[in-house]
């Protein structure tokens, strides 16, 4: 992966250092990769990870960075910061504890990373939120006992877009839908991933739902890359948006897509569709898609997305 051969010059030559929270995860990882690749030799230096605990992560190509504890982020000297946050339990750690530990522990992320957002020296940020923010019927979610994680990810938006206010700082704020792309995690979980690695494996794709599952898929370089350009323009205020790629797609498809992208004969495995009922998760990309476009950014098309995630995926679990 790599950026814009233009934003990564204007990153290399600008005064912040990068604090990438969550480092970890998947917009982590792949934050990291594209920051590395960025600042070259720079980069040991001027960028610092954190996440759970303290431990090595290593990037796809080799290199190696040290992901410090989050909460040794209080012991950084002030220095101008462009905040990278991605620290969250995610959706699936929902039914592994009590509804008050998780909404406690999320917010106390949430209330630790904005005092030292608040601090001196920060005065960009990219904060990931999620599609999760809207209820069923489009509107932002209410219920926080219904959908906890959308709810502490609004809660989250409308913190930092505070912050950003007070401060005079810029903030994007994407809500993300459906990725696609390298570091990949949660391989049991996410659809794409499912699908690819069972044609990798040589066995049949399986699909649960009797129902039409729709979705979108952009690029986690392309959304971190034109995040990336925004926050480097350097103008005060918050950009919000949804994500989406250029189309929709029916999982029935999108496993049709994969065996075309992968080159496969495997069969789709999956029960008679009920007409009745459709899952649509697919944010309106039209603010994503303008950024994109005043960027130079040309998004990954799906066949495309999916090849690169297959590539990321053998590469890592061969």
């Amino acid at each position: 992966m790599a950026l814009p051969a233009a934003l990564a010059v204007r990153l290399r030559e600008s005064h912040w250092r990068f604090v990438v929270t969550g480092a970890g995860g998947w917009a982590g990882m792949a934050t990291l990769d594209l920051l590395y690749a960025a600042l070259g030799g720079q980069a040991s230096r001027r960028v610092l990870a954190f996440g759970s605990t303290a431990r090595e992560l290593l990037l796809r190509g080799g290199g190696r960075v040290q992901q410090q504890p989050l909460a040794a982020l209080a012991e950084l000297a002030s220095a101008p910061t462009m905040l990278l946050h991605y620290a969250f339990l995610t959706r699936d750690r929902v039914a592994g504890m009590s509804l008050q530990e998780y909404v406690a522990q999320n917010r106390a992320i949430s209330e630790f990373v904005e005092r030292f957002a608040r601090g001196p020296g920060v005065d960009a940020a990219l904060v990931l939120s999620s599609g999760a923010v809207y209820a069923r019927d489009g509107s932002l979610e209410r219920d926080l006992q219904a959908n906890p994680y959308g709810m502490l990810k609004l809660e989250d938006e409308t913190r930092f877009a505070r912050w950003a206010a007070e401060r005079g700082a810029t903030l994007v704020l994407p809500r993300l839908f459906n990725l696609s792309g390298p570091y990949i995690n949660k391989l049991d979980t996410y659809a794409l991933a499912t699908l690819i690695r069972a044609a990798q494996a040589g066995e049949p794709m399986r699909i649960r739902a009797a129902h039409a599952v729709v979705r979108s898929y952009t690029a986690v370089e392309d959304l971190l890359a034109v995040s990336l350009w925004r926050l480097a323009q350097g103008v005060r205020g918050v950009v919000r948006f949804d994500t989406a790629g250029e189309r929709e797609v029916e999982i029935g498809e999108l496993a049709l897509e994969v065996k075309l992208a992968l080159g496969s004969a495997v069969p789709i495995e999956r029960p008679p569709l009920d007409g009745a009922q459709v899952d649509r998760y697919v944010g309106d990309g039209s603010a994503y898609a303008e950024l994109l476009d005043q960027a130079g950014i040309v998004p990954l098309l799906l066949q495309r997305q999916i090849a690169r995630t297959a590539d990321d995926l053998n590469q890592r679990f061969p």
